[in-house]
């Protein structure tokens, strides 16, 4: 379940540095409101899913 928590973070990570890019220096509302909804989630999702992944685990690819 914690894979799935980080494939949301990743995914949320994505739509709001993309609202960010639509967001014309923060002059439009809608693409701002996404950025103040999605960042923080982003960030708890992926807090969520660090407790249960262990640190560790991304090195194995690199051995």
């Amino acid at each position: 379940m914690a894979w799935l928590y980080l494939l949301l973070a990743g995914l949320l990570e994505v739509v709001w540095t993309t609202a960010l890019k639509y967001s014309d220096g923060f002059a439009r509302i809608t693409p701002v409101v996404i950025i103040l909804v999605c960042a923080p989630a982003s960030l708890y999702w992926l807090s969520v899913a660090m407790k249960s992944i262990p640190l560790g685990n991304p090195n194995y690819g690199l051995a």
